[in-house]
């Protein structure tokens, strides 16, 4: 199984490697092992390999800030997921073939959507979602001002604020 990781901070291009380990084993029974299908690059990634993120990993680092997969085998008392099942990873170090993954970090996905569309999920929509609900109280008749609104996270800002205004026009 390949897994990307560095082993020093630098310019991506010089300092990232796929690295052959060995596959992984069957999952404990609270876990899941999943096929990742698409793993994005996020600043964040980028950021953190080129040592400029605000928490330095220990290294060799692992790589992937999100992802989305498809599940391969269950653990015997893993009740949410069952085979096939297209699912977020919500930890890191996702720029892997496969992983292993509790059952209460994924969240359950539909199977009929984009996965290189879902992959994207975890991050920007989240982001904008809880600075419309968790460091503002926006009240029908409120404006957003914002900047950078060609960004992954304002785009859906945007995304966001159209679905609010439908659902409460002035």
């Amino acid at each position: 199984m390949k897994v990307v990781q560095f082993s020093s901070t630098g310019k991506p291009e010089n300092v990232i490697e796929s690295v052959e380990v060995a596959n992984l084993a069957n999952p404990a029974e609270n876990e899941v092992l999943i096929d990742v299908l698409a793993c994005p690059i996020n600043p964040a990634d980028i950021l953190t390999i080129e040592g400029g993120y605000g928490v330095k990993p220990d290294l060799p680092a692992r790589l992937g800030a999100e992802c989305v997969g498809k599940i391969k085998k269950v653990g015997h008392s893993v009740k949410g997921f069952k085979e096939g099942d297209i699912v977020l990873p919500l930890d890191r170090e996702n720029w892997v073939q496969q992983k292993l993954v509790t059952e209460d970090n994924l969240i359950l996905l539909p199977k009929n959507i984009d996965s290189n569309q879902l992959s994207m999920l975890k991050v920007n929509p989240a982001t904008a979602y809880l600075m419309l609900k968790k460091y503002v109280n926006l009240k029908k008749g409120d404006w957003i001002i914002q900047d950078a609104a060609n960004s992954g996270v304002g785009q859906c800002i945007i995304r966001l604020a159209k679905m609010a205004w439908r659902l409460f026009p002035r």
